[in-house]
C-alpha cells in the first residue's frame, strides 16, 4: 500500500472517529472505502437519471393493450359515424 497524507477539519476527524468506533474498522479502512466509493461514482461514464434507473429495473409501464385513440381505426370509424349523424339528422 501507498501512504498518503492529507489535512482534515476537526469536524471530519470526529465523524471519522465515531464511524471507526461504531463499525470496529480502522480509520484508514474507512477512508479507503470512502475515497473508493466517491471516485468510482465520480468517474462513471454512464450516469443515469432516476427515470433511467427505474425503467431499467423491474418497474415497467403498464400496457393497456389499447392503442392511441387518435390512430385507433375502430375509434376513428365510430367518431366518423357519430360526426356524420350529427351533420345529417334523420
Amino acid at each position: 500500500m501507498v501512504v498518503t497524507t492529507f489535512r482534515t477539519t476537526a469536524d471530519l476527524e470526529e465523524l471519522l472517529s465515531q464511524a471507526a468506533r461504531r463499525t470496529g474498522k480502522a480509520r484508514s479502512e474507512i477512508i479507503r472505502e470512502a475515497i473508493g466509493v466517491y471516485c468510482r461514482e465520480l468517474l462513471k461514464d454512464d450516469k443515469q437519471t432516476w427515470f433511467d434507473e427505474l425503467s431499467s429495473s423491474h418497474f415497467q409501464p403498464i400496457r393497456s393493450g389499447k392503442k392511441d385513440l387518435a390512430t385507433n381505426p375502430d375509434h376513428l370509424r365510430k367518431a366518423m359515424r357519430d360526426a356524420a349523424r350529427r351533420s345529417h339528422p334523420d
